[in-house]
């Protein structure tokens, strides 16, 4: 989440919502917004001072609370650019390129782990055989251990 999301999260939801007598910029720029998606809003937060896009009305527990989607910083940028964050973020066009991105990330850190885990298991392997050994060495001989027959080879 950049910096502006969690400004605009973290104050309490006070906006500023373009509409008549604002100009011709800023009803062009609400206008662009709203032919995007009908349920997002264009506004400025007045707290903070950072300009939005929110959507309305997602569930009935958001009701008369917009939710921000993406920030776009103190100054107001172009139309063509708010159109095209937009439009990259839209999940209804790139739902499945976002998804498949996340599965990919999360496959690739689950690989990841999967081979520091066989790497570890495998010097704990190491180790145990080490620590395990026949005190002797290799002679074919085991630890005196009480209550245990030696290996020794019997001769008939």
């Amino acid at each position: 989440m950049n910096e502006v999301m969690a400004r605009v999260k973290e104050a309490p939801t006070n906006l500023w919502i373009p509409g008549r007598g604002d100009g011709a910029d800023l009803a062009d720029l609400q206008a662009a917004v709203k032919q995007h998606d009908d349920a997002l809003l264009l506004a400025r937060h007045e707290l903070t001072g950072d300009w939005c896009i929110f959507i309305e009305n997602i569930s009935p527990i958001s009701a008369g609370k917009p939710l921000p989607v993406i920030g776009l910083g103190k100054e107001l940028p172009s139309k063509e650019t708010i159109l095209s964050r937009l439009h990259a973020a839209d999940t209804r066009i790139h739902g499945s390129a976002i998804l498949g991105g996340i599965n990919q990330a999360n496959e690739t850190q689950r690989t990841l782990k999967r081979e520091a885990a066989d790497a570890a298991t495998e010097a704990a392997a190491e180790a145990y055989e080490w620590a395990h050994r026949d005190i002797k060495g290799y002679s074919g001989r085991t630890a005196n251990v009480k209550g245990r027959k030696r290996n020794v080879k019997e001769t008939t």
